[in-house]
């Protein structure tokens, strides 16, 4: 897979991941403790992506086919 591609799916992961986390936000005073700990771990996966997508950009990662995207979901 090329490294644009990957960056793209990265992109689209985080993009996902942000509408979802705005989504829960809107509702923040009726969340349950489970649905509060959701949100915090989507926050922190959320992060995780966007620090793949500035390595890869700048070169200090390689896309390669150890990049599994699937883990981040």
């Amino acid at each position: 897979m090329s490294e644009d591609l990957r960056v793209e799916l990265l992109r689209e992961k985080h993009q996902t991941l942000d509408d979802e986390i705005d989504e829960l936000n809107e509702r923040h005073h009726s969340l349950s403790p489970a649905e509060r700990q959701r949100v915090k771990e989507m926050k922190f996966k959320r992060l995780r992506i966007r620090d793949i997508i500035s390595e890869i950009e700048s070169g200090k990662i390689e896309t390669s086919n150890d990049l599994n995207l699937d883990s981040l979901d």
